[in-house]
């Protein structure tokens, strides 16, 4: 097993970087076909370039070493340094072809020591299609792991003709007299957006459903989410954004879907957040139907969108399936608490 540098340009390194990379992708490929959520050397770059948490990586290695093919298995681990100072979030995936055979073991010690030594409790995720078995069910088990998190995977499929357009745009209406406004932006929000996304992105952060995880609130300001919205799109991407805003201009509804320059197909929807006092008048529901029909009219190469709920968010559920979402697969997030004893 060998540490990765993700942000060198040695080439050594690199080859490393690309083959995790592509063992990424072939995992996602052999399970979820033409609707996995790829990566490439950039995202993972931009994901490791953010100063609010601290990233590690490793590969496991199956030859000589130093060239990408050689590469069977890739793991991340971040340790949030802003907020959240008991968690810290896992990535790990092993090539279809050499899996059982002690891959996952083995990053998952090098995982374990980096959390270990921060103190934290290690979240890590695995998905399936609907129906099918979870293959690292077993793994986590005998690793100690437990459920902390059911999620659901959904997916809708955009149809470019009329009757969708006519269906989403009545989905997007306000009743007559709602004070509420819908504004769109694509790529780089407007100035008067950036307080008010901070403001949504630290509420989702303790309002969303989080199961048995103990997740904290998250610290936003204007210039993190400047920061995490560079990233995205030095790394290629698209960002369609919908907000709702009150009289006073306040803003009280966001949602967020990101394009993948891997898979320009596939489209990943994002927060989505109505703030709790301003709930039960359809603003979920309004704002991603506009950002549905902002997609369809400027990023006319995304012909699906995946999101995932957590199996209790029955609102955001009920929003989705209106939204002519269905279900596509489930996650579990994994937790192991490596703090010291107390």
């Amino acid at each position: 097993m060998v540490a990765v540098d993700v942000a060198s340009s040695d080439p050594a390194q690199e080859a490393l970087l690309r083959g995790g990379v592509e063992v990424h992708n072939a995992s996602q490929r052999e399970r979820w076909g033409d609707t996995g959520r790829l990566t490439s050397v950039e995202h993972e770059r931009s994901e490791a370039a953010d100063d609010t948490s601290a990233s590690s990586a490793y590969v496991v290695l199956d030859g000589p070493g130093g060239a990408t093919d050689d590469v069977v298995g890739w793991a991340t681990v971040d340790v949030p340094l802003r907020d959240n100072p008991d968690l810290a979030w896992l990535h790990l995936v092993v090539h279809p072809d050499h899996r059982r055979r002690g891959v996952a073991s083995l990053l998952l010690g090098a995982a374990e020591d980096v959390a270990r030594d921060a103190g934290r409790i290690l979240v890590g995720s695995s998905s399936v299609p609907v129906g099918q078995d979870d293959p690292a069910e077993p793994v986590a088990a005998r690793h100690g792991y437990v459920v902390g998190q059911e999620i659901h995977r959904n997916t809708m499929e955009l149809t470019h003709d009329d009757a969708e357009r006519t269906r989403l745009e009545g989905l997007a209406a306000g009743a007559d007299g709602s004070p509420y406004g819908l504004e769109v932006a694509l790529d780089s929000p407007p100035e008067h957006w950036w307080a008010g996304m901070a403001e949504q992105y630290r509420r989702i952060s303790t309002d969303a459903p989080a199961g048995d995880i103990p997740y904290g609130e998250e610290d936003w300001d204007a210039d993190r989410v400047r920061a995490k919205t560079a990233r995205a799109l030095a790394a290629g991407a698209h960002l369609a954004w919908a907000a709702a805003f009150a009289p006073d201009g306040s803003m009280v509804a966001l949602t967020e879907i990101e394009t993948n320059p891997t898979d320009l197909a596939t489209a990943q929807q994002d927060t989505t957040l109505v703030l709790r006092e301003h709930r039960g008048h359809r603003l979920g529901l309004r704002v991603k139907a506009a950002n549905a029909l902002q997609v369809l009219d400027r990023l006319p190469q995304v012909a699906r969108v995946t999101t995932w709920n957590a199996v209790d968010n029955g609102p955001m559920i009920a929003t989705n399936t209106a939204l002519g979402y269905r279900a596509t697969g489930r996650v579990r997030q994994w937790t192991k608490d490596l703090r010291p004893a107390r």
